[in-house]
């Protein structure tokens, strides 16, 4: 603790009652932390919001004068020790804030109604904006006024006169020129000189055109239609085609399906051998004919050959390597009988090696 007056140079000034004894001096914060204390601190009472430096007698016989704001401190911390708005840095408390301002609720009924009206405002500008098109583009065009002095086209073709009409020339009518009908001779000569007297005088008048189209007619072939020819040729086609197919084809078993049965009879055959037998015993298997008939083959050729060996030794066995010999052949032969007998049945079944 410092002893003496307080000298700390803050925003809360000293009691008057101090003055009196000592005089004060404007002193710096910095200078006046590291300087010393004389004496016990003495700052007791009220606080004065008004002083003076210089020293003098004071009247205590009036009340202190005291702010607003020092009255409205004192309330706020009266329940507390004051040593946070004693010691105050730069506006700041050391004590944090334990309240929050509560901000002020939203009217959200004001923000929709303003949202409405803004929507109608803009749908009301739209719809007035498409109005004023429309009345634009059904407006009636308007002549331009420098083609008010020019003379109508159409005026000026009714006002000329109508041009002469034009000489019609006279075409030949059918069969009024035509060359001598080619047909056989007629037993009525009369009827030949007639149509010629005819075609010589050239009038039209003359000439008498039901007659000779009952000439033209009696002489002309009788032609069909062409979808009718097409009709009757494509007919005689598919007679044809359902002759040959009932000469040829019908009753016929196609060709693709005699492969299909021949390819399916195999691979059923195949299944089949596929298939373990049901004589095979536990780690067998079953040898194809090819391979058991390759193997007796080649037994009976090993048992003539042995046999033959035996038949050329010599009658005295005297020696022992004679009779030795002779015992092995016998032994041997008596194997290749057993598996001669073995591998003549049907089914020969040989033991996998592992």
């Amino acid at each position: 603790m410092c002893e003496g007056i307080s000298t700390i140079n803050g925003p809360i000034p000293p009691h008057p009652m101090f003055l009196k004894e000592n005089s004060f001096s404007s002193i710096s914060a910095r200078s006046t932390t590291n300087s010393l204390c004389e004496g016990p601190s003495k700052l007791t009472g009220p606080i004065v919001s008004h002083f003076s430096n210089e020293s003098g007698s004071v009247d205590y016989s009036k009340n202190p004068r005291v702010r607003d704001s020092g009255k409205a401190n004192f309330l706020a911390n009266k329940n507390g020790n004051g040593v946070a708005l004693l010691i105050e840095l730069q506006g700041r408390s050391i004590v944090p804030q334990t309240f929050k301002i509560r901000e002020k609720p939203k009217n959200y009924i004001a923000s929709n109604t303003h949202k409405i009206k803004e929507i109608m405002r803009k749908t009301k500008e739209r719809e007035a904006q498409k109005e004023h098109a429309l009345s634009e583009k059904n407006a009636p065009i308007k002549a331009v006024d420098k083609f008010n002095n020019v003379q109508s086209k159409v005026k000026e073709m009714l006002q000329k006169e109508p041009q002469a009409p034009r000489e019609t020339k006279e075409f030949l009518r059918a069969h009024s020129k035509t060359g001598q009908i080619s047909r056989p001779q007629s037993a009525r000569p009369s009827t030949a000189n007639s149509v010629k007297s005819n075609k010589s005088t050239g009038s039209k008048d003359d000439i008498d055109f039901i007659r000779q189209n009952q000439l033209l007619a009696k002489e002309s072939r009788i032609r069909r239609a062409p979808s009718v020819e097409v009709l009757k040729s494509a007919q005689e086609k598919l007679e044809k085609d359902l002759e040959n197919y009932n000469k040829k084809i019908k009753g016929k078993v196609p060709q693709y399906l005699e492969n299909r049965k021949e390819y399916q009879k195999k691979a059923h055959e195949e299944f089949i051998k596929s298939l373990p037998d049901p004589e095979q015993p536990p780690g067998h298997r079953k040898l194809s004919d090819e391979e058991r008939i390759n193997t007796l083959n080649l037994l009976q050729e090993t048992h003539k050959k042995l046999l033959a060996e035996l038949n050329s030794l010599p009658i005295r066995n005297d020696t022992f390597r004679l009779q030795s010999t002779k015992s092995e052949m016998e032994k041997r032969l008596v194997e290749l009988d057993e598996a001669i007998k073995i591998f003549s049945k049907s089914k020969v079944f040989v033991k996998i090696e592992s």
